[in-house]
């Protein structure tokens, strides 16, 4: 996979830098909301590397320096790239606080990724994943958010357009968030679409899961933006709903 990829231009505040087709980058999807006077993340990705990417597709476009990020959840898929931003607000669910405020102590680096792994050899693949990812320790921290909130929060992003912060919790991460844009009928999902807490991002339709869900998948949402596949329309929704047997 080469450095760089295209943003694509989903609505004409919004934009997508897409996800790596290598799994052995595990770069998800990163939203950015183009404000008056900033741009606004939707998570961050996975290392100072993959912000440098987004960054260099930023140069030439009408996108301002980015001054928030909004996590969807505390993996380090969606985090590990904020430092490389510099942003002045991060806002994210109470609960991912409280999950990254005992991640952000950690020595991280390949030392202690290698004892991990020996405590714990189911984390191996996640280890190598993130080490491959992130490559330099020596300057690397977990950044925390400094806004918080428990339900539902609006950020807006010019003087009419705003972002709905939701949280919608579920086995994956339970600070999952999805972030909704009425005025463009944009849904960035986050790992909301993951049922389990483990075991890779492939979506098990169980009614369950769908059930937990189907109350934001609405017409009034025309384009759903996973954080790991490709975006889908409101009817392919649907169709993954009804395979997963939801009414």
């Amino acid at each position: 996979m080469p450095f760089f990829r295209d943003l694509q231009q989903l609505h004409e505040r919004v934009w997508l830098f897409p996800k790596s087709d290598n799994p052995r980058e595990f770069q998800p999807n990163i939203g950015l909301l183009q404000a008056d006077d900033q741009t606004i993340l939707i998570d961050s990705g996975n290392s100072p590397r993959h912000a440098r990417q987004v960054l260099a597709e930023m140069v030439g476009t009408p996108l301002q320096p980015v001054n928030t990020v909004i996590y969807t959840h505390h993996h380090w898929d969606n985090t590990f790239g904020t430092m490389g931003f510099n942003p002045r607000y991060v806002i994210a669910h109470q609960a991912c606080y409280e999950a990254l405020k005992a991640q952000v102590m950690r020595p991280w680096g390949s030392s202690y990724l290698r004892e991990e792994t020996y405590r714990n050899p189911i984390l191996e693949e996640r280890n190598s994943l993130m080490h491959a990812a992130v490559g330099d320790w020596a300057e690397f921290r977990v950044v925390l958010p400094t806004i918080t909130f428990r339900s539902v929060l609006r950020v807006y992003y010019s003087a009419s357009d705003y972002a709905e912060l939701r949280h919608v919790g579920g086995e994956h991460a339970p600070d999952s968030v999805i972030v909704r844009l009425p005025s463009a009928g944009i849904v960035f999902l986050g790992d909301a679409l993951c049922p389990t807490a483990s075991g890779g991002h492939d979506m098990l339709l169980t009614p369950t899961h769908w059930q937990h869900l189907a109350a934001w998948i609405t017409p009034d949402y025309q384009l759903y933006v996973d954080g790991h596949d490709m975006p889908r329309s409101y009817e392919e929704m649907r169709q993954l709903m009804q395979e997963g047997d939801v009414s």
